[in-house]
């Protein structure tokens, strides 16, 4: 497992960075250093349900290709399998951290459309940050609008996104065809 994630071939770069921050959401989550007294962080229901029905048709079409292939090819292939496995593994390794913390979860911005920058890559780096930031740019705007960083902690939404991230990217390097062991 870990000659596939290439944890012993890429000792600089993104690998190593979220590598550790993997170690370090582990880490915080069993120390306790994020059961702090945080504000809860409550969503709009609109966007909890769009998020929701987002997620199953994102889920829907992973398993419509693995039964009857769309004709993607391989890179959007598996930018659509870590696409829905993130629809299922990010709310609910978000849940877990923060129930193991005595932090209210209730912030509701699907942070797990951040892998949809994967569809831009390998070849359009560029275009794929872009994506990245764009939707890195509305999860903070829908959670702290109208009311501002002074009402909300901002500590679990950075927690949701370190998370989010973390799985997208381990989700991304486990599901790479050119990641097989050889």
């Amino acid at each position: 497992m870990l000659a596939k994630l290439k944890l012993l071939k890429t000792p600089a770069g993104p690998d190593t960075i979220l590598m550790i921050s993997g170690i370090l959401i582990v880490w915080f989550a069993t120390d306790g250093m994020m059961s702090q007294p945080f504000a809860a962080v409550y969503a709009d229901p609109a966007i909890v349900l769009t998020g929701v029905l987002l997620s199953a048709a994102v889920i829907l079409v992973a398993l419509w290709d693995a039964l009857r292939p769309l004709g993607l090819s391989a890179s959007h292939r598996i930018a659509l399998r870590v696409l829905a496995s993130s629809a299922v593994l990010v709310p609910l390794c978000t849940k877990i951290v923060f129930f193991f913390n005595d932090v209210e979860a209730g912030e509701g911005f699907p942070w797990w459309l951040l892998a949809v920058c994967l569809f831009w890559l390998p070849a359009r780096r560029r275009a794929a940050s872009l994506v990245f930031g764009i939707v890195l740019l509305c999860g903070l705007v829908e959670s702290f609008w109208p009311q501002g960083l002074a009402s909300r902690s901002f500590a679990p939404v950075l927690w949701s996104l370190w998370i989010a991230s973390y799985l997208v990217y381990l989700l991304y390097r486990v599901l790479k065809s050119d990641d097989a062991l050889a």
